[in-house]
């Protein structure tokens, strides 16, 4: 994940292939953007084989530890891979796991420097 802080009245474009999945107001009129992959979309789309992307290629035991670190363990590989993301490759409810972690954990600990 990339963090960036960002003024107010400029904009945020995430890399090629990341997602923005979350920002966090530092009340200094600078705005943190919080941007990478959707590890849980990611990594089953590149086992499934449906990407030929090879930064976002992953042996399985990668693949399982990233899903589960960016969902808070909430959720499987497998879960993700079968349920989730499913035959249509929809890339919705994979990128809702992510964000709503990274929302209740990791933005609120953003802050700025005294």
């Amino acid at each position: 994940m990339t963090l960036v802080a960002v003024r107010e009245g400029e904009t945020f474009t995430p890399d090629d292939g990341d997602t923005v999945l979350g920002t966090v107001s530092l009340g200094n009129g600078y705005t943190v953007y919080a941007s990478g992959p959707v590890y849980p979309y990611v990594v089953p789309q590149t086992i499934n084989g449906r990407t030929q992307n090879p930064v976002s290629t992953y042996p399985m035991d990668t693949a399982i530890e990233l899903v589960e670190l960016t969902t808070g363990n909430r959720y499987t590989y497998s879960q993700i891979k079968n349920d989730l993301i499913g035959k249509d490759g929809n890339a919705d409810a994979a990128t809702k796991l992510e964000t709503d972690y990274l929302a209740q954990i990791l933005l609120p600990s953003i802050k700025a420097q005294d």
